[in-house]
């Protein structure tokens, strides 16, 4: 039987998320040629730094992050909602993540419907100033258009207050 996993919440589900366009900020290009930590089979283990970091709401109504995984920038949605970190498939590659077919072994139910996932580790996230290891998170095989900070890092920071336009993770 398969494995589900609900991965999200009304965002995940939005037109903001799933489509054939990209996102209103773009891609943000890495360098080809920096080494890159290996992605590994999911398992946990926090590396815990204290810090800190701040965004402002888009115009959007949603929260974005300039994350840095395994050293490599990701532009990713903050969604409280995501009980994983999740990138898409075009993000995985670009860090360095082997997305052969035959890693999307379990499903996702999301608002938008039914789709392949890959479980990965992150040897370590960062947003500003707070740093994690050994994140659990997924690769979506299919139309992500945007890379998703979900619960799997969200859980490790002492807080996350929503106040005045602004999300603020310590």
């Amino acid at each position: 039987m398969e494995k589900y996993l609900l991965i999200g919440g009304a965002i995940f589900g939005g037109l903001l998320l799933f489509g054939s366009g990209g996102s209103e900020r773009g891609e943000i290009e890495a360098p080809r040629d920096e080494t890159i930590l290996d992605a590994a089979p999911a398992s946990a283990s926090s590396g815990r730094y204290s810090g800190q970091f701040t965004a402002t709401r888009a115009s959007d109504g949603h929260f974005y992050a300039d994350a840095q995984i395994n050293g490599r920038p990701v532009h990713m949605l903050i969604d409280t909602g995501a009980s994983s970190v999740v990138l898409s498939r075009r993000d995985a590659q670009r860090i360095g993540i082997d997305v052969g077919k035959q890693g999307f072994t379990q499903r996702a139910s999301t608002a938008g419907g039914e789709i392949a996932i890959m479980p990965v580790t992150l040897n370590m996230m960062s947003l500003g100033s707070l740093t994690e290891r050994n994140i659990p998170a997924f690769v979506a095989n299919g139309d992500l258009r945007v890379s998703l900070v979900g619960q799997s890092f969200l859980e490790r920071v002492d807080s996350v207050e929503i106040a005045g336009g602004q999300i603020r993770l310590r």
